[in-house]
């Protein structure tokens, strides 16, 4: 009986750390994506505006320039 466990706990564990890896890497690429495209319009808007958005942005969220370093 003790293999039998021993056996279960492998397994578990093998299939755990499969289907996890494949399920982190699916919505981690498809995170990659949205966060790419989002980057994509930021960009295309400053092309528009001629407002550096990004910029923008980083400095409502960090509080810091880029250009400056304040």
């Amino acid at each position: 009986m003790n293999i039998m466990r021993l056996l279960g706990v492998i397994l578990g564990l093998a299939f755990i750390s499969i289907y996890g890896y494949i399920f982190l890497t699916e919505h981690l690429a498809a995170l990659g994506s949205v966060l790419g495209f989002l980057v994509g319009v930021l960009f295309i808007l400053f092309g528009v505006t001629g407002k550096d958005s990004v910029q923008l942005l980083f400095k409502k969220l960090t509080g810091r320039s880029f250009s400056n370093g304040t």
